[in-house]
Parts: C-alpha cells; structure tokens; sequence
C-alpha cells in the first residue's frame, strides 16, 4: 500500500499513477483473451463451413445426389456460415490489434513512468526497473502470441485462396514454351469452378507461345485428380511417341522452371500417345509450396 507522508507527496501521486495504470492493463488483458477465443470460435466456423461445401459437393451425406436445388441451398448455407466465420477472424483480427496497440501503449508509458520515477527517489528507481523488466517480459510474450495467431490466419488464407498464375510464373512459361511453338497439346478442363479457372490460365500460357491447344471438358473425375498432372509416352515408344516424350519433356520443363507443382507421367504401355496431355484437376486440400523437384509417377 502507499501512503502519503509530509514532504513526498509526489511519491504518493506515482504510486497512485501505477495503481491506476495496473488496473488499465488487466482489463485489456481481459479483453485480449476474449477476443482471442472468438477468433478460435471463428476459425471453427471457417472449418465447418469448409467442411459442409466439401461434404455438399462430394458426398451425398444431404442427400443432395438426386435433387440440385437442395444441393444449391446446402452449398448456400455451408457458404454463408464460411463467410460468417471469416467476417468473425477478421472483427477479431481488428479487435486484438487494438487491444495490444492499447496494452503496448500503456506498457510504453509504463516504463518511461519507471525511468521518471528512478530519478526522483532510489528506492522507487529499484522498484520501478522490476516492474520494467516485467511488463517487457509482457510485451514480448503478447508479440509472440499475435505472430502465432498471424501465422494461423495466414495458413487458413492460403488454404482457401485458389490458385493462379502470378505475372513473373505466367511470363517464365510463355517465354519457355515459345522455343517450341507451333507444337501441339491435349487440355483437360473440369467443371469445377476453381480448377477451371486455373485451367484458363494456364491454357492461355500456351495460347501466348503458340501452341495448339486441343481442349477437352470434362464435369467431374471419380476418383478425383488433384493437381497438375502431364502425360507422355516413354522415350522408348515408337517415333511418333519419342517426338510426343520429346515435347512432353519440355512441357515439363517450362512448369519446373515456372516453380508451378505438376506431376509427370510416363506411360510405357498400351497405345502410344499422339499428343502432350495436360490435366488441371482440382485444388489439393493441403497446398504446399512448390518443391521444385522432377517429380514422376511410377511407370505404367
């Protein structure tokens, strides 16, 4: 407790001063943990708005096989909730932002509060570099805290992002392919509105370094194909299919230098391809950065 004496009165006003401040960061620190939580709750709605689009679209746990409208209005509601839970993450977002802009500010006039008050009187300077050394310990921890929850949200940004062609992999690609413009390859498009949008740009890469493109639509793959995936005969195949493996080989390539994930398979039996394959299919669930390796499927 501080008590006021005859002749240090102003060491009464900084006890006060210190008193009121403590209370001011408890109650921010309230605040924080409750925003925190509704941003886990958000991020569980995010979840289950995601999970019900993915069970809508893929499963007939709605019994939504047989009947589009209630598959509309499934996919509706499960994409409002999304929405919801998204909106949730970014009030949090916004809301923990300011209550630690509020906790650092008040932890800043903290410790120029200390460093005052240690000039004033030594047994308050000793006082006042514990409570320093303690509410940067804080600091510190809330820093680390928010950077974890930066790094969460960002995951789940990138989760739920679709996929594109940034300018500087769509310019590495034409550039590459064009040295052998004029050859030919087979697209394969889904239905899928993510996946078909990917596919159109990368289809207009090929465009651009003038090649043939032969495209084919197709709704849905059961099972499902994730990814890029490219298809060419073995180099040992008869000469239409070398000439194909060659053209394969730098469509393969033209992706690795791209940095775009695409998977390479090389089939070495049945009838020999007369063309490049290319299927887009759907987004991975778990994306990964590209790991720019040769990467090929075992041998047909």
């Amino acid at each position: 407790m501080c008590v006021g004496k005859p002749g240090i009165f102003q060491l009464e006003g900084v006890c006060s001063f210190w008193m009121a401040q403590i209370t001011d960061i408890s109650r921010l620190q309230s605040a924080l943990t409750w925003w925190e939580y509704a941003d886990y709750a958000a991020t569980l709605v995010v979840f289950i708005g995601v999970l019900g689009e993915l069970l809508a679209e893929f499963t007939n746990v709605f019994k939504t096989k047989d009947n589009k409208v209630r598959e509309k209005r499934v996919t509706l509601i499960f994409t409002l909730v999304l929405l919801v839970g998204l909106a949730g993450e970014l009030t949090a977002l916004v809301q923990t932002s300011n209550v630690t802009s509020k906790i650092t500010e008040i932890l800043r006039n903290d410790i120029a509060a200390a460093y005052k008050s240690a000039a004033d009187a030594t047994i308050e300077a000793g006082k006042a570099n514990e409570r320093s050394k303690e509410l940067e310990n804080q600091n510190l921890k809330l820093a680390r805290e928010l950077e974890e929850e930066k790094q969460k949200r960002l995951e789940i940004e990138r989760i739920l992002a679709p996929r594109f062609l940034t300018s500087r992999e769509r310019a590495t690609l034409v550039a590459s392919l064009r040295l052998h413009a004029g050859a030919g390859i087979s697209v394969v498009r889904l239905g899928d509105a993510e996946a078909g949008q990917y596919a159109d740009q990368i289809i207009g890469a090929f465009v651009d370094a003038k090649w043939h493109v032969h495209l084919s639509y197709i709704g849905t793959l059961s099972p499902p194909v994730y990814g890029v995936l490219c298809k060419e005969p073995s180099q040992e195949s008869d000469p239409v299919g070398r000439a194909v493996h060659s053209l394969g080989e730098a469509v393969h390539s033209s992706f690795f230098r791209a940095g775009i994930p695409h998977v390479l398979e090389i089939i070495h039996s049945g009838p020999s391809l007369n063309e490049v394959q290319l299927l887009i299919g759907l987004k991975p669930l778990n994306v990964k950065p590209p790991e720019l390796e040769r990467s090929r499927l075992r041998p047909h």
